[in-house]
């Protein structure tokens, strides 16, 4: 079953996709922030029978980050509140064609990209190694996206007591 196969890892790059993808953005690329700046991490990834350089760079310094953010923003904060990002999770994961025209990726800082091509519905990918897909796992996604729009529905009923952990697994 897809849902528990799914790496805590990927859900949490879908997290900050979408934290990426709101108007003002709360969450910055520290990727994109530490190209600005010109720092390098150079890595060799494997790729198969091949090998490619992956810059592995990030920013760490929170107040650098901020204040990128904040720059990226036009100084304007994001005023959303916990259950509209929630409902906004659900939502986004549960379009059927978003997310086979989208792909997952939070090195550019958009949260979002479209895609070229991909075998697997589910496109999450690794800002540390961008050859993983971490998406690739899932063999049947139907059942996330079902999943998905059940909570949905449940939570613009505001039926929060019917929305469980185990419902989800």
């Amino acid at each position: 079953m897809c849902i528990r196969d799914r790496s805590s890892y990927a859900y949490v790059l879908m997290t900050i996709a979408l934290l990426q993808y709101v108007e003002p953005k709360i969450l910055p690329s520290l990727q994109k922030i530490s190209e600005k700046r010109g720092l390098k991490h150079e890595m060799q990834v494997p790729n198969g029978i091949n090998t490619i350089i992956s810059n592995l760079a990030f920013e760490s310094d929170v107040n650098e980050a901020h204040r990128h953010l904040m720059e990226e923003n036009g100084e304007k904060i994001n005023t959303m509140t916990l259950l509209e990002l929630l409902l906004m999770f659900f939502a986004k994961y549960s379009n059927e064609y978003f997310l086979q025209t989208h792909s997952i990726d939070v090195k550019s800082g958009k949260g979002f990209a479209l895609k070229e091509h991909s075998e697997s519905v589910f496109l999450i990918e690794d800002p540390f190694d961008e050859t993983h897909n971490l998406g690739k796992i899932c063999q049947n996604w139907q059942e996330i996206v079902d999943k998905m729009k059940t909570t949905y529905a449940k939570l613009l009923k505001n039926d929060l007591t019917a929305v469980s952990y185990t419902h989800l697994r």
